[in-house]
């Protein structure tokens, strides 16, 4: 870890208590590494079950609701962006502040930037509020939404939902400002993932009551909803029950699904974890009075975050709008694009999440100087988030074709100009933008040290340089160029330029980077691509065969299966594989003795992570 970098980004530490920070002073800080494997591990849980029920959640909607008010629905949820826009970057300002000064045991300084991000939080819910309600009753009457009353109402009472909602993000923010300041990284994620499973089985309860609307409303015998529930629903619609629902509307159901989802998602996020820090960690924040300097350290590192965040909106939403000019049939092309892309998205949200927790952890280390630790992190951190990210990638890239075939087959079958084939070479090439995946741990680290400011501008360049780009590649070469344009300034301002400057700032050391972090996800690949070839060659493609949904899907889950079992054999070959797989062991199976020794008192100049 270089020391320039670390000097620059921190004052000269004030010598560590034994104090996990401001609420109790008897406590050490737990480890970092350890906890950040436990936090990141719920992480990685939550991903895949948000994107299945994400998918699922589509055509049971569809079916239960129909596609007016399931339009309508997707149409007024959409301004949720305005959360995202307005909040400028704030929130990643306030989790590296305030685990600064909870590391150092300012209590003053915790409750000064916990403050200032309340009252910053409360403007921007207000400043979201009016431009709902500016959308609500200043654009929604001149829309097309307005010619049907039941779903102009759904639409503005989904609105006011948001509105009467919008500070619950700010406080969801200072909560979790607190709990990763304390290391207690896995607290909200763990309830994530149980959030996820509750709002999905609330909307299938929703599902089988908007089926049976929707059926004695058309005064349907017959109808049909997600695999399980048919009995169910005809059982209810033959009851007294069931013919007095079919005379009520089918959106008050809809909102209600959603008002039940939304209750879930505020009482389990910040209830367990306003308990975790007024029991655990006896921490009871104090309004204090905040100063304009107070809030211009925190708008400077905010306002690369922001930039950063521009240039994601600006590059995601470039290239349908570049389609929709420059491609003569723009429909097929979108929904192609759409097919193509959605892979892309998915593996790089699941690289943004697991490295999510780094830069908070290194904000705190760094505030100690523990050197050790920001060494690990920078390593052995981004070995495991690559041993995470990597398997999925090449499993994605060997298997497009079957892959896509079992996903949207039946949209594009008989398509000239979008085949599966060709679709499955488009989709190999966009994943090809996911590669700054690698460097990933490497920028949160170097955000964690307030070294920003260059990946901020060189990500809002590439964004910019991207349109012109892409505009002129699509012209010439159809979908492809658009990917083209993505791929060619996503590989120079989010990898290449962010790769030399970090690795710079940071001091990585090239011999020690591919010994410590690329061998062993490297040997875990190697052994996954040869499993997979001899497997292809033995005639045993993963192609769908057969009639059924289970025989069709058998052989491609074949595949996965053998392919991820190489790459964890591949990876613990190398020592350091084996050390990474005992870790997890140990963390799945309770606390060891790492963890009891990261958890006694000390003192001294810095605390070392023994996870």
């Amino acid at each position: 870890m270089s020391t320039i970098a670390l000097e620059s980004a921190t004052t000269p530490p004030t010598p560590l208590q034994p104090s996990s920070g401001p609420g109790s002073p008897a406590r050490a800080l737990p480890p970092v590494l350890g906890k950040l494997l436990s936090g990141s591990f719920w992480l990685a849980l939550r991903t895949p079950l948000q994107a299945i029920s994400a998918f699922w959640s589509i055509p049971l909607m569809l079916g239960a609701f129909g596609e007016g008010l399931s339009g309508a629905y997707w149409y007024a949820w959409g301004f949720g962006f305005f959360q995202f826009l307005f909040e400028f970057g704030m929130s990643s300002a306030l989790q590296r502040q305030v685990s600064e000064r909870w590391t150092r045991g300012d209590r003053a300084g915790v409750d000064r930037a916990i403050s200032c991000g309340m009252l910053f939080y409360a403007i921007i819910a207000l400043v979201q509020s009016a431009a709902l309600m500016v959308v609500a009753y200043g654009l929604m009457p001149h829309s097309t939404f307005a010619e049907n009353d039941v779903q102009y109402r759904l639409i503005i009472q989904l609105l006011w939902l948001q509105a009467l909602t919008s500070p619950c993000y700010g406080i969801s923010v200072v909560v979790s400002s607190i709990l990763q300041a304390a290391r207690r990284y896995e607290v909200m994620p763990r309830f994530d993932v149980l959030i996820v499973v509750i709002r999905f089985a609330v909307l299938l309860i929703g599902v089988v009551i908007g089926t049976v609307l929707v059926a004695i409303a058309s005064n349907r015998a017959e109808f049909s909803i997600a695999p399980g529930g048919s009995d169910l629903v005809r059982a209810l619609a033959g009851t007294a029950i069931g013919v007095t629902l079919g005379h009520v509307a089918v959106a008050p159901a809809l909102l209600t699904v959603v008002v039940a989802q939304t209750i879930v998602q505020v009482g389990l996020s910040l209830g367990p974890a306003l308990w975790v820090i007024a029991r655990k960690l006896e921490y009871r924040p104090r309004l204090a009075r905040v100063r304009l300097a107070d809030f211009r350290s925190l708008a400077h590192f905010s306002f690369y975050i922001f930039l950063i965040q521009l240039s994601v909106v600006l590059a995601d939403k470039v290239d349908t709008t570049i389609l929709g000019f420059a491609i003569e049939n723009p429909d097929a092309a979108v929904s192609a694009y759409k097919a193509v892309s959605s892979p892309f998205l998915q593996l790089r949200q699941l690289g943004w999440t697991l490295s999510f927790l780094v830069m908070p952890a290194v904000a705190s280390l760094a505030a100690v100087g523990d050197r050790h630790g920001l060494d690990r992190v920078t390593y052995d951190g981004a070995r495991l988030h690559t041993a995470a990210v990597l398997p999925v990638g090449v499993l994605a890239f060997l298997y497009a074709g079957p892959f896509l075939e079992l996903w949207v087959g039946q949209q594009f079958e008989g398509s000239k100009v979008y085949s599966i084939p060709e679709l499955a070479r488009l989709m190999r090439l966009f994943l090809i933008a996911a590669l700054p995946l690698v460097v990933a741990v490497h920028v949160q680290v170097a955000t964690g040290l307030g070294r920003i400011a260059v990946v901020a501008v060189a990500a809002l360049a590439g964004a910019v340089v991207n349109f012109p780009l892409s505009l002129f590649l699509t012209y010439r070469m159809g979908v492809s160029g658009v990917i083209w344009g993505t791929v060619l300034t996503t590989l120079f301002s989010n990898l290449l330029v962010p790769a030399i400057y970090t690795f710079r700032v940071l001091d990585v050391g090239i011999a020690a980077y591919v010994r410590r972090t690329l061998i062993a996800p490297l040997s875990g690949a190697a052994a996954m691509l040869v499993s997979c070839w001899l497997l292809h060659g033995s005639g045993y493609t993963a192609d769908p065969r057969g009639d059924g949904p289970i025989a069709r899907i058998t052989p491609f889950s074949v595949h996965l299966a053998i392919g991820s079992v190489a790459f964890v054999a591949g990876y613990v070959a190398i020592p350091i594989g084996r050390s990474d797989l005992h870790r997890l062991v140990r963390r799945l199976l309770g606390s060891t003795d790492a963890d009891r020794s990261g958890h006694r008192g000390g003192s001294g100049a810095r605390q070392r992570d023994h996870s």
